[in-house]
């Protein structure tokens, strides 16, 4: 979960964007979402730690790999199951 301080422009607070939520005077991205440049995108795919738009992976956890926007096992890896 990443979280931002909110700002105070005036009387209102207000976050950087809609795609945050706010949490305790933070706000947060929500659940199945990364920050990246100010913005929480959706990334409810399996093994991925980092999207930089919406469903599109761009980092993966260890040993996976990104490859075509999943996450995947490297070509010298054979994946049984999910």
């Amino acid at each position: 979960m990443s979280t931002f301080n909110i700002t105070n422009n005036g009387s209102t607070c207000s976050c950087p964007d809609s795609s945050y939520t706010i949490s305790n005077s933070s706000c947060i991205c929500p659940t199945l979402t990364t920050l990246y440049n100010l913005h929480c995108y959706s990334c409810n795919i399996t093994y991925c730690t980092q999207c930089q738009q919406d469903g599109v992976c761009s980092a993966c956890s260890a040993p996976f790999v990104v490859t075509n926007g999943i996450c995947a096992c490297p070509a010298t890896y054979v994946q049984q199951g999910n």
